[in-house]
Order: C-alpha cells, then structure tokens, then sequence
C-alpha cells in the first residue's frame, strides 16, 4: 500500500510539473505585452526578448528561470526524452541570462556576442522544446511500460509540435523584413508568443489541466518514471504473499 501511494505521488508530481510549465508557457507572452502596456508609455518591443530592457525585465527572467529549472526538473525515464527535456532546459536559462542585443543605432562588441549566444539558445530552445510535444505523441513518451496516448491526442501533440516550428520559423523570416515594417507590425513578437502559447497549451493538456479527449486522461498518463518502477520492483507481488500466507 505504501509503495502504491506512492507511485501515485510521484505521478501527480509530474502532472503538476506539466501544469506548471504549461502555465508559463501560456502566460508569460500575456503577462509581459499587459505589464509593459500598464507601466510604460514608449512602443511595445518587437520580440519577447526585447521585453529584458523593459520595466517587465524582471517578470521575464524570473519566468525563464523557473521555467528552465522545471525543464530540467522532469527527469522522465525514456534517455532521449530526458536529453531533450535537458537541452531545452538549457536552452532556457541561456535565453534568460544572456539577454539579445538592444535596440540601439551601434552595439558594442560585448552586446553583440551576447546578443548571437542569445541567439542560440533561444533556437535550441525552441526546437526542443518542439521536440518534447512531439515526444508526447509517442507510446514511450509516458515510460517504456506505459500505454500510448490515444490516436486524437497522439495526433494532437504531433500538430502542436508543426504549429509551434512553424511560428518559430515565421519569426525567424521576419527579422529580415525592415526595421520600419518590424515596428509597425510586431511581427517577431506575435510569432514568439504564439509559438510559447502554442507549447503551453499543449503541456497543459498533457498535464490534464486541459482536456479535450475523455480517453488521453486514462490512457495519456505518467505510469512508469524511474521512482515508479523501483516502487513497483520493491513491492511483493499478491501471489507472493498468497505462497507466503499458506
């Protein structure tokens, strides 16, 4: 009974682990763009990450922070999922310790390095953390014994993980339009925020906060994390006691 409770503590950890990272991902763009437009009169910032010179600076990297830690916080059983889990992780606190470079009409030679490994991180992070939702369509997403998300979710998960590349990209494509046409339509930003939305969303769904599949809540679960299956291995088995009993 003991290692059953638990196997089911460990699983609402994760669960809530989900939920957590699902809410940042939801919120973060929301909080920023409504916090800055409440506290500061200047021009919205043209991408998220222009928000580190705003008065938002601390919101935002607060945010990333927690957000990277829990990333590398979600020790699933599955190596792969676990490395990527890590390299998004990663990927996160570099964005949010090495801000991108300013706005201004010349950057120095130390803001423009930081501003390129901003950079970097950011597209390891957005393409692991793609990588994660597309994980989560896969039958060993949960831990090699657990049973597979249901065909709608499986399906769910894999366009979650398209749209977001496909925001990310869209972003990327527009940097290169003219400044003129990047202030006047926030282009960058509106394709970074839909990209974490989208990545939000599909964490809290995996995390059960949001469902639209009666069958992924059963089927789509945490069933076999490390901690489970030590619990699992440590508990004698019924006909064991049944043999020990006569």
């Amino acid at each position: 009974m003991m290692n059953t409770t638990k196997a089911g503590g460990v699983v609402a950890t994760y669960l809530l682990l989900r939920r957590a990272i699902g809410w940042i991902g939801l919120l973060l763009p929301i909080v920023v763009i409504v916090g800055d437009a409440a506290f500061c009169s200047g021009p919205l910032p043209n991408s998220l990450s222009d928000f580190y010179y705003t008065p938002m600076r601390n919101i935002l990297v607060g945010a990333l922070c927690v957000l990277g830690v829990f990333l590398l916080l979600y020790d699933v059983s599955v190596r792969v999922d676990r490395w990527i889990t890590n390299a998004a992780g990663m990927g996160v606190l570099g964005v949010a310790f090495l801000p991108g470079s300013p706005q201004v009409a010349h950057l120095t030679t130390s803001q423009e390095v930081i501003g390129n490994i901003h950079v970097f991180f950011a597209a390891i992070a957005f393409v692991a953390l793609s990588a994660t939702m597309w994980r989560f369509a896969e039958a060993v997403s949960d831990g090699p014994g657990a049973p597979p998300p249901s065909p709608r979710a499986a399906l769910f998960y894999r366009v979650s993980a398209c749209v977001m590349l496909g925001f990310v990209i869209a972003s990327g494509v527009a940097i290169l339009l003219p400044l003129s046409v990047q202030n006047a339509t926030l282009l960058i930003f509106d394709f970074e925020a839909l990209a974490i939305i989208t990545f939000g969303v599909c964490w809290l769904v995996k995390g059960h906060a949001l469902s639209y599949d009666s069958r992924a809540s059963s089927a789509d679960s945490v069933t076999d994390t490390p901690a489970q299956r030590a619990a699992s291995a440590s508990a004698p088995s019924s006909s064991s006691r049944s043999r020990s009993a006569s």
